[in-house]
């Protein structure tokens, strides 16, 4: 399960902190920050895809000995494909891309969570963030797991057991992140189409408009 301070929670805490109210007022800016929302997830998923791949692997193994080396390399291995796949620069290619979109001088409106926006991004992109704080527990046991196994007080089948277990929690995590990102989305067409509507049934007099009472219990203003 991810922890509090892992890719999950601090995905979750990103998506909630984006200005959902300007970014549905503004067409373009809804559409590139839509782009980073989902790229971001994508990424992250490809980062526990990898994981999965590891876990995949030592599947097929069917010897004590070979599980044994297999899953206590299994910290420093994903560390090297975390690397080889490019998982954080990708991570810091959306911080920048984020960066850049919400100083357009076009979208120069205060945003009130704009520093912990960027916060969270910057904590995203740390290369030991995906690895020790959402999979540490993962490693910690594989690790203990293969002592175990070294040891003789667990079998073939334990590990079996343990790799089909992580491997659905994985894919549980990677299930969150599209959820996640998707009601992000939603919302924002939603309170974008809410505003359009507003706009349509507008008195000319202009008192009664976008902003209005009508919008501040709109369900999506209020977060619910």
């Amino acid at each position: 399960m991810s922890s509090s301070t892992g890719i999950i929670h601090l995905f979750k805490e990103f998506t909630e902190s984006l200005p959902t109210k300007l970014i549905s007022k503004n067409t373009d800016m809804r559409k590139e920050v839509v782009d980073v929302v989902s790229e971001l997830a994508d990424e992250l998923s490809r980062g526990l895809e990898l994981a999965i791949i590891r876990l995949q692997g030592a599947k097929q193994l069917d010897t004590e000995a070979e599980l044994v080396a297999y899953l206590a390399e299994s910290r420093r291995k994903l560390v090297e494909l975390h690397s080889e796949f490019k998982i954080c620069r990708g991570l810091r290619n959306l911080r920048v891309k984020e960066k850049t979109l919400f100083d357009k001088p076009t979208y120069a409106v205060e945003i009130a969570h704009r520093d912990r926006v960027k916060q969270l991004l910057y904590e995203m992109e740390k290369d030991e963030r995906l690895i020790y704080d959402e999979l540490g527990t993962l490693l910690q046991d594989a690790e203990s797991l293969a002592q175990r196994l070294k040891t003789k007080n667990a079998g073939i089948s334990d590990v079996q057991k343990w790799l089909i277990g992580q491997i659905k929690a994985l894919r549980a995590r990677q299930d969150s992140l599209k959820t996640l990102a998707r009601e992000f989305i939603e919302n924002a067409r939603i309170f974008a189409e809410f505003l359009d509507e507003r706009t349509q049934f507008e008195p000319i007099d202009g008192k009664s408009g976008i902003g209005g009472p009508a919008l501040l219990t709109h369900p999506i203003a209020e977060g619910r």
